[in-house]
C-alpha cells in the first residue's frame, strides 16, 4: 500500500456511518501567483467549515486548474469521494488526473 491508499482507508474507517461533508467552494490563488511563490496553495472549503490545502505550483497545476471545469464540478461533491482521487493511479494518466489528485489531497 502507499501513503495515499493508507490515508483513504483510514478516512473511510473513521467516517463509516457518519455524514460526509460536501465541497462548498474551491479557492484558487490569483493567476499571477503561477509565476511566483505568492499563492502556492489552493483551499478546498467543505460545508462543515473544514478547509483543506493543496500545493498548486508544481507541474503547471495552477493555470491548468484555473482553466478547467473542476472548480465548478466539484462543488457539492462528497468530500470522501473527492479524497479518493488522491489515491487514483497516476501513471500515464495525464493532466486531468494530476488535477484531480491535487484536489483529492486537499479533500483528504
Amino acid at each position: 500500500m502507499s501513503f495515499a491508499t493508507d490515508l483513504i482507508a483510514e478516512l473511510e474507517r473513521a467516517t463509516a456511518g457518519c455524514p460526509i461533508p460536501r465541497v462548498r467552494a474551491l479557492h484558487l490563488p490569483p493567476p499571477e501567483a503561477a509565476a511566483s511563490k505568492n499563492g502556492e496553495f489552493c483551499a478546498l472549503e467543505l460545508d462543515d467549515g473544514a478547509l483543506g490545502l493543496s500545493y498548486v505550483l508544481l507541474g503547471g497545476i495552477l493555470p491548468r486548474l484555473a482553466a478547467s471545469d473542476d472548480p465548478h464540478t466539484i462543488v457539492g461533491m462528497d468530500a470522501l469521494q473527492l479524497a479518493r482521487e488522491f489515491a487514483a493511479p497516476a501513471a500515464g494518466a495525464g493532466g486531468d488526473a494530476e488535477i484531480r489528485r491535487t484536489l483529492g489531497f486537499a479533500a483528504a
